[in-house]
C-alpha cells in the first residue's frame, strides 16, 4: 500500500478524470492531463511517487476556489443556504484517485452494510427500496412504524481532523498511508468565487472535507462507519441518515425511537457533528385512516422534532400509506414545467436537432420522472406522471419526423424518367401516373417469362381483378381485421415497383397519405449489398441510412414501415432456415441475419415490410413469411393515355402519339410497362 504509484495506476486515475470540468486554482484543465504524453507521464507518476514517499504536497494544491451553489428551496439572502463546492487542482485529484483505488478495497468491507453512500453498485434507490420494504412488511404484520430523517449540519465542513485520525488508523493498517491522508487534508485553505468575478480573502480551513473531492466520501463513511447500534433499524447514505422502529403500539414506537435518538445524538457530540434538530423530523406509517393525523413524540436534547406527514427521503416523498401520491404531483410539477423548455427548444422550422432533443430530454425530463421509478412504479397515481413523459417522447418523435420527412422530399421529389437528359431531372409527381396493382394469391411464385407476362397482363380485363390503391397496400383489405405486417409487390422489370415506393414514400413524406405510420424508412438491396461484409445492430442500420432517427430509441413504440426494394438484386445470403433467431434491435450481427429476422417477425415484430422484386426472385422469401402477394400490371388502356397526356403537355402531340401507338399491337402491348 505504500509502494510506489505505477504508470497504470496513473492511466486509470486519469482515464476516470471527466472531461470538461473546471479547473482549480492552478488552471490547469483536465484535456491537458489527457492529452499528455509518455514522457509527461512518466514524470508525473515520478513526482507524485515523491510527494506520497515524502509526504509532501506543493502549497497550490491545498488551495481551493469554492463556488457557493445556492440550495434548492432556500433564499439567497441567508448564507447557510448555499452549499460549498471546492474547485480543486487536476494534479490533486489524479492523486487523490490513485490513494482512493488503493484504500477502498481494505476500507470497504469494514463499512456497515446500512451505509449505501458512494459504494460500489449501491444506489439510493437501493436504500429507498430497502427503506419502503421494510415498512410495508409491517402493513402486512399489522404493526405500526415510527421513522426518523435525521439532518447532520455542513456534514463533511464539521469532521474533526482528529477524530478522523483515529478512525483512520483503526480502518487502514498501513501507518504511512494514513500519515500521507492527513497531510492531504492539513493546512488547507480557500477563497471563494462569486458569478460576477468577486473573490473573497485567503481563508485557512482546520476541519473538514472537501466538497468534490474524491477522496471526501469515504472519509467521510469511515468517520461515521462504527455508529452505536440502536433498537431501530438504520439506513445511511453519506450524511444522510434515517433510523426505523415496527412496533404493536404507538408508545412502544416513541419509547425506542426517542432511547434511539438519544444515543445518536451522544455519538454526534462525541465526535463533533452538529444534528440540526429544526430539520431532523419523524413520520408515522400505518393504514389505519382513523389516526390519519396521529403525530410522533420523539424529542432530542428537550426538543421535540417536527411532525411530518409525508417526509423527503432521498428526494422520495413518503407519505403515510406509502402511495406516493403526493411525489408524484411534485415530480409532475417540475417534469411539465422541464417539457415546456423542451417544446421551446423544438422548432418546425428551425430549433434543436432531433439528438439535441433527445439528449436534453433524458437529461431534464427522463432523469427527474423516473427517479426512483423501482420504488413508486406500482403506484395507481402512475398516471400523473405517463401522459408528460409521453408528450416529452412525442416532441423528440415529432421533430425526427420532420427531419426525416424533410430528407425522403429531397431525395424522392424529383427522379430521371423517360427522355429526361444526363444530368436532369423530372418532378415525380408532373408525370406519374397510378399503375394497376392487384392481389395475388399467397405464396403464388410467377415463373413465366416477362415478355409472356406482359401479353396475357394485356389480354386480362382489369375488371376481373380488384385494383389496391398504393396509398390503401398497408390498409386491411375486405374480410380482414388487420393488415399483413409482410406485403411482397412483384413485377417485371420496368413496370414501376420503384417509383411505385418512390411515390408512397413522397406522399408520407408529404402529409398525403398513411400518417398512421410514424416512420417510413426505403431501403435498396443494392445499398444493402454493399454491407455485406459489416456487421450492424437494426439501430446502428437505421443511423448509418438515415441518420435523422439518431433521436429515436424504442422503434416498438411507434408503427414503422421499411421498405426493401429490389429482391432480385439482393446478393446477400438470405437462409431463412438456418440464420439464428435475432431480437435485439441494440446488438450487431451481419447485415443478412436482420433482414431474415426483420422479415420472419423476429426483429421489431410491430413493422411492417414492403419488399418489391422481379418474380423470378419472389421465392427468395418463404412463403410462410408473407402476408399478402400483390403485382403490378402496369398501365391499362385509360392509365396510358393519362401518362402520354402527362407527359407531353401539348393537346396535339400527345394525341397523335396516343393515336399512333394504338395502330400497333405490339408497341400497344408493350405499353404496358412505364
Amino acid at each position: 500500500m505504500s509502494g510506489q504509484f505505477s504508470t497504470a495506476e496513473l492511466r486509470a486515475a486519469i482515464g476516470n478524470l471527466r472531461q470538461g470540468k473546471s479547473p482549480g486554482h492552478d488552471n490547469i484543465h483536465p484535456e491537458f492531463v489527457t492529452h499528455q504524453s509518455e514522457t509527461t507521464s512518466a514524470w508525473l507518476c515520478s513526482f507524485f511517487s515523491s510527494c506520497f514517499q515524502r509526504s509532501k504536497l506543493p502549497k497550490t494544491w491545498r488551495r481551493a476556489a469554492v463556488i457557493a451553489l445556492l440550495k434548492p428551496g432556500k433564499t439567497a439572502e441567508d448564507p447557510k443556504a448555499y452549499r460549498p463546492i471546492s474547485l480543486l487542482c487536476v494534479p490533486f485529484k489524479i492523486l487523490e484517485r490513485m490513494i482512493l483505488s488503493r484504500i477502498e478495497p481494505v476500507v470497504d468491507p469494514q463499512l456497515p452494510r446500512e451505509q449505501a453512500g458512494f459504494r460500489r453498485g449501491r444506489s439510493t434507490v437501493d436504500q429507498v427500496t430497502l427503506l419502503t420494504q421494510d415498512i410495508e412488511d409491517s402493513f402486512q404484520a399489522k404493526e405500526k412504524v415510527g421513522v426518523v430523517l435525521l439532518d447532520l449540519t455542513a456534514a463533511y465542513d464539521t469532521v474533526w481532523h482528529r477524530g478522523l485520525h483515529l478512525k483512520l488508523l483503526r480502518t487502514i493498517p498501513d501507518r504511512h498511508m494514513v500519515k500521507f491522508i492527513m497531510e492531504m487534508l492539513s493546512n488547507r485553505s480557500f477563497i471563494l468565487r462569486t458569478s460576477d468575478g468577486q473573490r473573497s480573502r485567503l481563508r485557512r480551513l482546520r476541519n473538514g472535507v472537501p466538497q468534490g473531492s474524491v477522496l471526501s466520501p469515504l472519509l467521510f463513511n469511515i468517520y461515521i462507519h462504527d455508529l452505536p447500534e440502536t433498537t431501530s433499524r438504520q439506513y445511511g447514505y453519506a450524511d444522510d441518515l434515517a433510523i426505523m422502529l415496527r412496533r404493536t403500539t404507538w408508545s412502544a414506537v416513541e419509547q425506542g425511537l426517542n432511547q434511539d435518538m438519544s444515543i445518536l445524538a451522544a455519538y454526534l457530540r462525541k465526535w463533533r457533528l452538529q444534528l440540526s434538530t429544526g430539520k431532523t423530523v419523524s413520520a408515522a406509517y400505518h393504514l389505519c385512516n382513523g389516526e390519519a393525523k396521529r403525530e410522533l413524540s420523539v424529542s432530542v436534547d428537550n426538543k421535540r422534532l417536527e411532525h411530518q406527514l409525508a417526509p423527503k427521503y432521498l428526494g422520495v416523498r413518503l407519505d403515510r400509506t406509502l402511495s406516493y401520491k403526493r411525489h408524484l404531483e411534485e415530480v409532475r410539477a417540475k417534469v411539465t414545467a422541464r417539457v415546456s423548455l423542451i417544446r421551446r427548444l423544438a422548432g418546425t422550422t428551425w430549433g434543436a436537432s432531433a439528438r439535441t432533443l433527445r439528449i436534453s430530454t433524458q437529461a431534464l425530463v427522463f432523469s427527474a420522472a423516473e427517479y426512483c421509478a423501482p420504488v413508486w412504479s406500482r403506484s395507481p397515481h402512475v398516471k400523473k406522471v405517463d401522459p408528460i413523459i409521453n408528450n416529452a417522447l412525442r416532441i423528440i418523435t415529432v421533430q425526427c419526423q420532420l427531419n426525416i420527412k424533410s430528407h425522403l422530399m429531397q431525395k424522392f421529389r424529383r427522379v430521371f424518367e423517360g427522355i429526361a437528359k444526363a444530368g436532369q431531372s423530372t418532378d415525380l409527381n408532373n408525370f406519374y401516373t397510378e399503375l394497376f396493382i392487384t392481389q395475388r394469391v399467397s405464396g403464388e411464385v410467377n415463373k413465366e417469362h416477362e415478355v409472356r407476362l406482359i401479353e396475357t397482363a394485356s389480354r386480362k380485363p382489369a375488371k376481373e381483378e380488384t385494383p389496391i390503391k398504393l396509398e390503401d397496400i398497408f390498409k386491411p383489405l375486405p374480410g380482414q381485421d388487420q393488415p399483413s405486417r409482410t406485403i411482397m409487390t412483384t413485377g417485371v422489370a420496368g413496370i414501376g415497383k420503384t417509383i411505385l415506393t418512390h411515390k408512397f414514400t413522397l406522399d408520407w413524406a408529404k402529409g398525403k397519405a398513411n400518417q398512421d405510420i410514424h416512420f417510413t424508412l426505403p431501403f435498396t438491396f443494392r445499398e444493402l449489398n454493399l454491407l455485406k461484409e459489416k456487421e450492424f445492430s437494426l439501430m446502428e442500420l437505421l443511423h448509418h441510412f438515415f441518420i435523422q432517427t439518431k433521436g429515436i430509441r424504442r422503434y416498438d413504440r411507434f408503427q414503422v414501415v421499411f421498405i426493401l426494394d429490389g429482391l432480385d438484386e439482393c446478393r446477400l445470403p438470405l437462409d431463412f432456415q438456418n440464420n439464428p433467431i435475432w431480437t435485439d434491435v441494440t446488438k450487431s450481427t451481419s447485415v443478412d441475419i436482420l433482414l431474415t429476422n426483420l422479415i420472419r417477425g423476429d426483429l421489431l415484430p410491430s413493422a411492417r415490410i414492403w419488399i418489391t422484386t422481379r418474380p423470378a426472385a419472389a421465392n427468395q422469401i418463404p412463403a410462410e413469411c408473407v402476408g399478402m402477394v400483390t403485382e403490378v400490371r402496369g398501365f391499362t388502356d385509360p392509365q396510358k393515355e393519362e401518362y402520354f397526356r402527362k407527359r407531353f403537355r401539348e393537346e396535339p402531340l400527345a394525341s397523335r402519339i396516343i393515336s399512333h401507338i394504338k395502330t400497333s399491337r405490339s408497341l400497344h402491348i408493350m405499353c404496358h410497362i412505364p
